[in-house]
């Protein structure tokens, strides 16, 4: 391009004008100047843009379309400005985070609403994927970040890994289950209900794994679903067992249609740990930064 952004504005303050001495007035240029600017504007490609005449300047042919070709071109590099400052102060990008269900359940609603509302300039996508698959899709680049279990990693070697808090794992069922009274239970008495929970792993005749097996020593679940409002709806409708967080649960459990099952002497965690995962040494963008920021504010709010 032969001409600079400064010259195209001198082309368009001066066809708004129609007056040498008025556009530069406006644009804080001597006359001399501004005339010179747009005579290297012509010579560049040989073309007059202007007619001089003693009451004023006006448009060539080919300087009306130069000038509606200048303010689109000015426009564009404006919009390129404000968008680059405001992704430099986090407050405008795209961000991909992959989340397990748990947290999702817990707190994707909340996390959503912050995001949504403090920075509407970031688009904020996410995706509820089993803890098995979360690992391959952040070394693929799929997203930007993890919000998971660490035990949901097989290694860490590869990732850089900050404490996101911890959230209550508990057993939900419905407040008139036979076991709800129970003040101590044994594995036996609990694998004589159905079991539910989030998929650990990849759903689908072709995974690689059952995706209800191996959680926290049980066997198979009999239902998986990441949707957490299904599997609430059916821990209050049947006699299953859902091994989840009273965090996902608060409306059952304040209408008392929902009630916890004791968890002492079992082989279940009290907690589970979550934790912002990313690719090691990563250089991550602001608005990506800002998130997680958001992210870390909402989940200590919600276990606080």
């Amino acid at each position: 391009m032969n001409l600079t952004l400064r010259q195209l504005k001198h082309l368009v303050v001066l066809s708004e004008e129609g007056h040498f001495g008025r556009a530069a007035d406006r644009l804080g240029l001597s006359q001399p100047a501004l005339s010179r600017s747009i005579k290297a504007a012509e010579d560049a490609y040989g073309v007059d843009l202007i007619d001089r005449r003693a009451a004023g300047a006006a448009l060539t042919r080919t300087g009306e379309e130069a000038v509606r070709l200048a303010r689109n071109l000015l426009q564009s590099a404006a919009h390129f400005d404000e968008t680059l400052k405001a992704e430099a102060g986090g407050d405008a990008g795209t961000v991909y985070t992959g989340i397990a269900p748990l947290p999702a359940g817990v707190a994707l609603a909340a996390i959503c609403t912050r995001v949504l509302t403090t920075r509407p300039g970031v688009r904020f996508y996410t995706d509820v994927q089993p803890n098995a698959a979360l690992a391959g899709h952040l070394i693929a680049a799929t997203y930007d970040f993890l919000l998971c279990p660490p035990l949901a990693l097989n290694s860490l070697h590869d990732f850089d890994v900050i404490p996101a808090g911890a959230i209550p794992f508990d057993m939900i069922v419905r407040s008139g289950h036979p076991l709800a009274k129970r003040r101590k239970l044994t594995m036996e008495e609990i694998n004589a209900f159905p079991v539910i929970g989030a998929h650990t792993s990849a759903v689908g005749r072709q995974a690689d794994f059952d995706p209800g097996t191996s959680f926290f020593g049980l066997g198979a679940l009999n239902l998986t679903s990441d949707n957490y409002h299904v599997l609430a709806q059916v821990t209050e409708d049947t006699d299953a067992i859902w091994m989840s967080s009273r965090l996902a649960a608060k409306g059952g459990l304040r209408a008392g249609a929902l009630t916890l099952l004791p968890t002492s002497g079992l082989q279940f965690p009290e907690r589970v740990d979550l934790a912002i995962v990313t690719l090691r040494n990563a250089s991550l963008s602001p608005a990506t930064q800002a998130v997680i920021d958001d992210i870390l504010d909402v989940i200590a709010g919600l276990t606080s």
